[in-house]
């Protein structure tokens, strides 16, 4: 069965995926907030990370330059945010190993 962990603060975001991947076979992890999601990524075995890009305390970029910095990085990490990348912000995604990231543009 394949591991999804789901970081995101945003309650009702993550109740609708952990639903939706349950009900297609998929063991779904979830944490509301990045300094929890960064120890389940590290302690972890996770086959995909869902992260939230915009969270208080430990955003979703800080999590990956972090996971950088320790030399964690997972395979399948997808970026979720509502709000609009920059190019400079795209290409921070793509080197700190995020596999594709989700925009509402």
């Amino acid at each position: 069965m394949m591991n999804v962990l789901h970081i995101d603060d945003n309650q009702a975001i993550r109740e609708t995926f952990s639903d939706v991947l349950s009900m297609v076979g998929l063991d779904v992890e979830s944490t509301d907030n990045g300094k929890d999601g960064l120890k389940k990524i590290i302690n972890g075995n996770f086959d995909v990370v869902l992260l939230d890009l915009t969270m208080p305390e430990l955003s979703g970029f800080e999590v990956l330059e972090e996971l950088q910095k320790q030399g964690k990085t997972p395979n399948n990490i997808f970026a979720l945010t509502a709000m609009t990348l920059t190019d400079e912000q795209k290409k921070s995604l793509k080197d700190n190993g995020v596999k594709k990231y989700f925009t509402n543009q």
